[in-house]
């Protein structure tokens, strides 16, 4: 298969994915579709980045996500966070 080929098939997918997400949530509750859908990719993002041997990326997300919020107690400091993350 060619780029183009998959190109059309992700402009498709991408197209019809809104339409099946108004069809399941006509009952639901805004909230409850929020986590819902929050909960379900994060399953996903974790399983994927446990499959692939990354997982130990999570600790300098977790690392600068202190340093944002203002938590001091981030072991490294926060200057060195940023560095793991962003080389």
């Amino acid at each position: 298969m060619n780029a183009f080929l998959f190109a059309l098939l992700g402009l498709v997918f991408w197209g019809i994915a809104p339409i099946f997400g108004k069809i399941g949530l006509v009952d639901v509750a805004p909230g409850i579709a929020l986590f819902m859908r929050s909960s379900i990719i994060t399953v996903i993002l974790l399983v994927w980045l446990l499959a692939s041997g990354q997982a130990p990326c999570l600790a300098g997300v977790a690392r600068a996500a202190g340093c944002l919020s203002g938590w001091r107690e981030s072991v490294p400091p926060c200057w060195d966070t940023w560095r793991i993350i962003m080389p």
